[in-house]
C-alpha cells in the first residue's frame, strides 16, 4: 500500500495526459485524513466533495474493522486546500452515510445544489464486518448548497424499485431516471446484457450517457430518447426531454408538486421560470435532463442499484425508537407515530430517510487520504483508489 498522495492529471487534449503528484497547502491535515471507499463523492467547478465512507484494511494499514466514517471532506482545486469535519462543517453533521451516491446541479440556487442518493446509514463507532445499518430510500432526497452547506429535502414521486441486496449477493436490472425540477421518477427500459453494478459513469455529449464497467465493457444511453444503444453517433440533435417528461411537464404536474417548503420550491420553479422568461433553454429542461439523463443516470437504477430491495420473508424489525437508541432518525417531515410511506417494492420497513444526527468527531485520523474519484472532472485526484468506485 502506498503512501497517501495527492495526484493531479493533466490532459492533452488528444485522448492522453499525465499524472504528477501534487503537495497539498495543507499536508498536515491532508495526511490525517482516513484514507476511505464506498463514499458519496461529487464536485463543483472548484471543489471535490466526499461524504461518508468507511475505512477498513483495503484502504489503511493495520486497520482491521470495517470503521464507517462520519462527516464530509472536501478538496479546493483552487487553494488546493483539504477540510473536513461533522457538526460545523457536514451538512449531515456527525452522521454516517455509506455506499450512496451524490450529485451536483448547476442552476439552481445561486451557488447549485448537490443530491445525495440512496445508501444507508451504519452505526456510529460499529463494524460493517458484523452488520450494516437502515437504507435510505429514494423517495425523501436530501440536497445542500455546497457553499452554505444548508440542507433542504424534498419528496418526489413515481414508481421504483430495484437495487443491489448485499444480503442475498442479488443485483437488480431495473432502469430510472430523476427529473428536476419535478422531482419525478420514470422508468426506462432495462440494459441490455442484464443487471450490472460498482460501474462508472460519465457524459461524452449533451444527449448521449456513457455507461462504463470493467467487468461488462461498455453502454450508451441516449438521453433523449431513454434508449440504450451500442455505437456513439456524434452528429445527433442535441438534448430535449423525452417525450414522457414533456407530457408530465407541459400538463401542469409541477404545479401540483407538494414541496418541502416554499424556499425549496422558490429554489426549482423561480430558477425555471426566470431562465424560461429570459429566451435560453429552461434550466429545467437542461437539468430536469442532466439530472433526469446524466445525474439521473446517477440515477439511472445505477444509483437505483444502491435501493436494498425488501425480501418479505427475511426481514427483520427495526428496534423503535428510544432513548436506547439514539441513532434513530426520523425523518424531515415526518414524525415517530407516522406511518412511512416508502417506494414500493423497495425496503420501505424503515422510517430513514436522512442520516441519523448521532454524536461523533471529525473525519480525521493518522493515515491517509480522503480519495476522490479518478474518473470524475476534477483538477486534482487520486490516482491509486482503493476498491469498488
Amino acid at each position: 500500500m502506498s503512501k497517501a498522495a495527492l495526484w493531479k492529471f493533466t490532459a492533452d487534449g488528444k485522448g492522453g495526459g499525465a499524472w504528477s503528484l501534487q503537495e497539498p497547502e495543507n499536508p498536515t491535515l491532508f495526511s490525517g485524513l482516513h484514507a476511505t471507499e464506498y463514499g458519496a463523492f461529487t464536485q463543483t467547478n472548484t471543489t471535490g466533495f466526499i461524504i461518508g465512507g468507511v475505512s477498513h484494511a483495503w484502504t489503511e494499514l493495520n486497520h482491521p474493522s470495517a470503521e464507517p466514517i462520519p462527516g464530509m471532506a472536501t478538496f479546493d482545486m483552487k487553494t488546493k486546500l483539504w477540510q473536513n469535519g461533522t457538526t460545523n462543517f457536514s451538512p449531515f453533521g456527525a452522521g454516517t452515510l455509506n455506499q450512496a451516491s451524490a450529485e451536483y446541479i448547476a442552476g439552481f440556487g445561486e451557488d447549485g445544489l448537490i443530491i445525495t442518493l440512496a445508501g444507508y446509514t451504519p452505526a456510529l463507532g460499529g463494524n460493517l464486518n458484523d452488520s450494516d445499518g437502515p437504507p435510505l430510500d429514494l423517495r425523501n432526497l436530501t440536497f445542500f448548497n455546497p457553499q452554505t452547506k444548508k440542507r433542504y429535502w424534498q419528496v418526489a414521486s413515481g414508481f421504483l424499485f430495484g437495487g443491489t441486496n448485499g444480503r442475498d449477493k442479488y443485483n437488480y436490472q431495473d432502469t430510472y431516471i430523476l427529473s428536476l425540477p419535478g422531482f419525478v421518477w420514470t422508468r426506462a427500459p432495462d440494459p441490455p446484457g442484464g443487471a450490472r453494478t460498482g460501474h462508472v459513469r460519465t457524459i461524452s455529449a449533451l444527449r448521449t450517457r456513457l455507461e462504463l464497467t470493467a467487468a461488462d465493457g461498455l453502454l450508451l444511453f441516449d438521453m433523449t430518447t431513454l434508449q440504450w444503444k451500442d455505437s456513439y453517433d456524434a452528429n445527433a440533435a442535441a438534448y430535449e426531454r423525452a417525450d414522457d417528461l414533456k407530457t408530465w411537464y407541459g400538463n401542469g404536474s409541477l404545479d401540483k408538486v407538494e414541496w418541502s417548503s416554499d424556499e425549496v420550491r422558490k429554489l426549482f420553479v423561480a430558477a425555471t421560470s426566470s431562465t424560461s422568461e429570459s429566451g435560453s433553454t429552461p434550466v429545467g429542461a437542461i437539468v430536469g435532463g442532466v439530472v433526469g439523463g446524466i445525474g439521473g443516470l446517477a440515477l439511472i437504477g445505477v444509483i437505483a442499484w444502491f435501493v436494498i430491495r425488501r425480501r418479505k420473508h427475511q426481514r427483520q424489525p427495526l428496534t423503535p425508537a428510544s432513548a436506547s437508541n439514539p441513532n434513530t432518525y426520523v425523518p424531515p417531515g415526518e414524525t415517530r407515530e407516522s406511518k412511512h410511506i416508502g417506494i414500493p417494492e423497495a425496503d420501505s420497513s424503515h422510517g430513514y430517510t436522512e442520516m441519523p444526527a448521532s454524536s461523533g468527531g471529525f473525519m480525521h485520523h493518522s493515515n491517509g487520504p480522503v480519495e476522490m474519484d479518478p474518473h470524475a472532472r476534477p483538477a486534482e485526484l487520486d490516482a491509486t483508489p482503493t476498491g469498488w468506485r
